[in-house]
């Protein structure tokens, strides 16, 4: 095919001297396109064609998407043939529907593949016909916009003819016309983003988008606080509070005006500093306080009612309230910031006389204290 590598390198020298743009080549979603188009075509030998010819045609088709479209195409060749001996002119007529897809922009050109399936007839003349029913034919091309509507483009096919021994190589160049639908949208730049705070975070992704000027800020755009106390730290007067402590809105503990005492119920065994049990709600809101004021000290009293000699309730009241710190420490409060007393039966609250008024001179009591603002 001789005549075919002339019109495919002519095409292809026409693609590059098109200057380079940024536009989309071909037809795109919902956009119809009429092609008319020149050919050459080598058809089979075995159905006694002996030379190629040229011939011209059109189509016509229609974008399904940005990268798909069906296309309908009709081409004539009048070839020279020979049957039996006998030279005379032939006339084919070839005609197919075909799926194009694009399969990503060349710098001034869209490629594609081809492929689809057809009927030719071959007619001679002074002869019967001779017709063949159906085809099958694949390829490749390009399109190139010479204008928003016009498009150069060309092709190279192999065509399979039913009854034929090998693929016939046929190919096309010439002009698609776009009418109408969509238009290939204009590329806009992205707009730069925007830091309106001014913080170094911009505004898609600043959670605290009207932070103060000059304000340290972390990776979201939020002010940094660095002791985790609520404060940002360009509002914190103490900027070291301890970890969980309650403050107030300049970043400091709350002080605490005077001590609070906490009564607990604990139950000892007869004659035992073993606990075993403690109210349970009195112990929460106790281990609450502490952990909300962690600069505060507890003092754990312990408390006897006046049975037994005086030595020995001292002695045990101090053993009692040494076990409810021991408590306490398991519960995570730090050792540092507990002590221990007992006051045996020297601090009753209840006559000694009944026995509910015992009950409550046995007691553990937990007195907190020791907040100073920093």
């Amino acid at each position: 095919m001789r005549s075919s590598f002339k019109l495919i390198s002519l095409a292809g020298l026409l693609a590059c001297a098109l200057p380079a743009t940024a536009q989309e080549h071909g037809p795109k979603d919902s956009q119809l396109f009429l092609s008319v188009l020149g050919a050459e075509y080598d058809g089979p030998s075995d159905l006694d064609i002996r030379r190629s010819d040229t011939g011209f045609g059109g189509g016509i088709g229609f974008g399904i998407t940005d990268n798909w479209a069906l296309e309908a195409t009709l081409f004539d060749f009048k070839p020279q043939v020979e049957v039996g001996g006998t030279r005379t002119k032939g006339d084919v007529d070839y005609w197919t529907v075909n799926v194009i897809r694009s399969i990503g922009p060349g710098v001034n050109w869209q490629p594609y593949l081809t492929a689809g399936a057809g009927r030719a007839e071959f007619r001679y003349d002074g002869l019967q016909d001779k017709e063949m029913d159906s085809l099958f034919n694949l390829g490749a091309g390009f399109f190139a916009n010479l204008t928003e509507r016009l498009a150069f483009r060309a092709d190279v096919r192999g065509v399979y003819h039913n009854g034929a021994d090998s693929f016939s190589p046929m190919a096309t160049a010439g002009l698609s016309f776009i009418l109408g639908g969509a238009k290939p949208a204009p590329m806009v730049a992205a707009p730069a983003p925007v830091d309106s705070d001014g913080d170094g975070v911009t505004d898609d992704r600043d959670a605290c988008p009207n932070t103060p000027a000059g304000v340290s800020v972390d990776a979201r755009g939020c002010p940094l606080d660095s002791d985790r106390d609520g404060v940002p730290d360009h509002r914190d007067d103490c900027p070291n509070t301890p970890a969980g402590a309650k403050v107030d809105a300049r970043g400091c503990e709350v002080v605490i005006e005077k001590p609070v005492s906490f009564n607990l119920t604990v139950e000892f065994g007869f004659d035992s500093a073993e606990i075993t049990g403690v109210a349970f709600q009195e112990m929460l809101e106790l281990l609450k306080f502490l952990r909300e004021y962690p600069s505060t000290s507890a003092v754990i009293e312990g408390h006897t009612d006046s049975r037994g000699a005086e030595d020995y309730n001292q002695n045990l009241s101090q053993r009692r309230a040494a076990a409810v710190l021991e408590a306490l420490t398991n519960s995570g409060i730090p050792r540092s910031r507990l002590s221990s007393v007992g006051y045996g039966e020297s601090r009753p609250v209840a006559s000694n006389d009944t026995d509910a008024g015992r009950a409550k001179n046995r007691r553990v009591t937990v007195v907190v204290s020791g907040v100073a603002r920093q």
